[in-house]
């Protein structure tokens, strides 16, 4: 156990939500309205095309849909834009049925005419509901709502992101005013004493060429399950890791938290070597210091 976490787990408690940063992603981009409008720009004929289309039946709207897919010069473009008007953003779409893969369905239906995979590609965006959406009296004006809504699940991997650079300057920064003896290794992989099983960590920290403290890290806007994990998997983890003399940190920060503090607090009995951001910043050199002098 680190010095400054020979504390109380209340004591503990009152730092790490006195001092928790609730959000990494500054104000002005929360929400890419330049991305939104790039993408609203760039299916503006996918929309126009749909909004066009008169009142049909299904399988008259199946057809009008696959004979556009056969007839246009881009059928890739056609059919991620009819996705995108469903929220679906990737290159690919599954299900239970399906594996379908924009490109190549793009190609066959393109280079070889093949009705199949038009009727395909036009029976699941029915099946899934895209006539819900392109029924719609301003369907420009929905597909913005729909990118609006997406940025939601942007943010998660961004916050995750930025929160990880944050993390990976202050321990550069640590590394480098304790000396040269001291190395920062991403994703390091620490073999445990049965060499058989491992642990890959975030950062490691390398004394004298020997990888000594691994760090994990986490960045939380919505409550989760990270603190009940940490109390599953890490006693046992630091044990293995204690064993060929490597400490494990833990930094997590987040305005999900405000709602995990029994889970947080829990956590800490488990594995003491917590901290948030701004008490890695103010605790952590020293820690680190005093535990390899």
């Amino acid at each position: 156990m680190f010095e400054s976490r020979k504390i109380t787990p209340a004591a503990f408690i009152k730092e790490f939500f006195d001092t928790l940063t609730p959000g990494v992603i500054p104000r002005e981009q929360f929400i890419q309205w330049d991305r939104i409008e790039s993408k609203c720009k760039r299916y503006s004929d996918v929309l126009e095309y749909y909004q066009n289309l008169p009142p049909k039946k299904r399988k008259q709207l199946l057809e009008e849909i696959a004979n556009s897919l056969l007839a246009a010069d881009d059928p890739v473009h056609l059919m991620k834009g009819s996705f995108e008007i469903l929220g679906h953003t990737n290159e690919y779409y599954v299900s239970d049925k399906d594996n379908l893969q924009f490109q190549d369905i793009a190609a066959k239906i393109s280079e070889k005419r093949d009705e199949k995979s038009a009727e395909k590609v036009a029976t699941i965006l029915l099946d899934i509901g895209i006539e819900n959406v392109i029924r719609q009296a301003d369907l420009k004006s929905t597909f913005l709502g729909v990118q609006v809504g997406l940025e939601s699940n942007r943010r998660k991997s961004v916050g995750g992101d930025v929160f990880h650079h944050w993390v990976l300057r202050l321990l550069e920064s640590t590394c480098g005013l304790l000396g040269q003896h001291y190395e920062l290794k991403p994703e390091a992989v620490i073999q445990y004493k049965d060499s058989r099983n491992s642990k890959r960590v975030d950062f490691g920290i390398l004394h004298k060429g020997k990888i000594k403290i691994g760090v994990e890290v986490n960045f939380y806007t919505t409550s989760g399950s990270k603190p009940s994990e940490i109390k599953r998997a890490y006693q046992n983890v630091n044990l293995e890791l204690r064993e060929v003399g490597v400490e494990l940190v833990w930094i997590t920060d987040g305005a999900g938290y405000l709602k995990m503090k029994k889970s947080m607090e829990e956590a800490f009995r488990v594995h003491p070597n917590t901290y948030n951001f701004e008490m890695a910043t103010k605790h952590l050199k020293e820690d680190i210091y005093e535990f390899l002098k």
